[in-house]
This record gives C-alpha cells, sequence and structure tokens, in this order.
C-alpha cells in the first residue's frame, strides 16, 4: 500500500498509472468511460439512407468514410463504408453509396470544395464547428445506448482511443492532438450520428379544396 500510494503522489502520475494500475493515459483521458463502445455491438441489418461522413486521415494520404442511419426503433447505427487511399478511390466509394436516394454526404470544408457538381445538391459541410456541437450529444446517446455499431475493428480503435478536449466556451469535443493515434473514423462518426439524430419534419402533404360559389 505505501508503494502505491508513493506513486499516486510522484509527479510522473502517467507512469504509475500505467506500472502499477495497468491503465494508459489515452484510456483515462477518454471521452468514453471503459467498455461503453464494445457493449454496444449488433448484428442488426444496417438500415438504408442516413448521413455518410467523410474525411481524410490524419496524414492526409488516405480518406475514410462512416455512414449513421436510424433503425425502425429510433436508435442509430453505424458502419464504417471505406477506407481508401486516394481521391479518386473515394470518389468512387461515394458515387457507389450516393445510389441510395435517402442518404445525406457530409464532407469536411477541403472535400466539398471538390465535390462533383452531381453529389453537391445532397452534399453539406462539416468540420470543427459541427464537432463542437455534436460531441456531448453524441456522446449522451452512447451513453443511453441509444447508437448501435458492427463491431468492426478499425471503427472500434478509433472510437475507444478517442481522447477529450475542450473548445471555446468549454464545450465538450475530441482532440485529435491529444490522442494517441488516429481519431479520424470517431470523427466522421460524430458528425454522421449528430446530424443523424435531428427529428426529422413534419412533411405535410398537399390538399386539394373546393368551393361551391354562393347563390
Amino acid at each position: 500500500m505505501q508503494d502505491l500510494e508513493d506513486g499516486f503522489n510522484s509527479p510522473n502520475r502517467e507512469a504509475w498509472l500505467r506500472t502499477d494500475l495497468n491503465l494508459w493515459t489515452s484510456a483515462v483521458g477518454s471521452w468514453l468511460p471503459h467498455g461503453t463502445w464494445e457493449n454496444l455491438k449488433t448484428d442488426d441489418p444496417m438500415p438504408a439512407g442516413g448521413v455518410l461522413a467523410i474525411d481524410s486521415d490524419a496524414d492526409g494520404v488516405g480518406f475514410v468514410g462512416v455512414r449513421v442511419a436510424k433503425r425502425p426503433d429510433n436508435k442509430l447505427q453505424a458502419f464504417s463504408e471505406f477506407r481508401v487511399e486516394s481521391l479518386d478511390e473515394m470518389w468512387t466509394e461515394a458515387h457507389l453509396r450516393m445510389q441510395d436516394k435517402q442518404l445525406q454526404l457530409a464532407l469536411t470544408p477541403g472535400l466539398h470544395g471538390l465535390c462533383p457538381p452531381e453529389l453537391q445538391r445532397r452534399a453539406t459541410i462539416w468540420g470543427q464547428q459541427e464537432m463542437t456541437k455534436y460531441t456531448a450529444i453524441v456522446r449522451g446517446l452512447i451513453m443511453e445506448h441509444k447508437i448501435l455499431h458492427h463491431n468492426q475493428m478499425s471503427l472500434n480503435e478509433h472510437v475507444n482511443r478517442a481522447v477529450s478536449g475542450r473548445a471555446a466556451g468549454g464545450m465538450l469535443t475530441i482532440s485529435s492532438a491529444k490522442s494517441p493515434g488516429s481519431i479520424e473514423q470517431c470523427r466522421c462518426m460524430i458528425a454522421a450520428a449528430g446530424m443523424c439524430a435531428k427529428p426529422s419534419a413534419n412533411v405535410r402533404v398537399p390538399m386539394i379544396g373546393t368551393s361551391t360559389p354562393s347563390k
């Protein structure tokens, strides 16, 4: 016990966490409690539609796409659609997925500026402002077991290694600089889930009425 107390009070708290408690800094600073994401696995088929968020990877030499769609039970379901090495491959994958007419495309500002004309009508922009807006909301949905996923290794790794940070105004976000590795799939998941979680607008069907002239 004395060794544990000495380690706890040592200047290098991170070394104590690793050596004595087998906890890594990335887990301690994670935006989700340990094991939360793993408990949300599902084998249900991925619903159609939703939002496909695309981002470049940390090295800028690859691209990832993560789709989130709403389930019949009003929960959300996330799926890592692709990771490719070139811009041409990314647009090919985007065109393929956008054959689903219910799907919305979400692109970072740089990619949106390069978006092919045939995809622009269903494309929207997401960036740091959206991450700041949606991170706390999506974290809450995960904690309430309202987001499920297909247990894909790459998406799991990105979500679990993401470290929380604070944006201007103290709002919760995730920090690529603090995270011990790539987290772009987690960023895409948060952006897509935040957009997909918005309540659908009530669509009113127009009605045609007739009137009889008074005599």
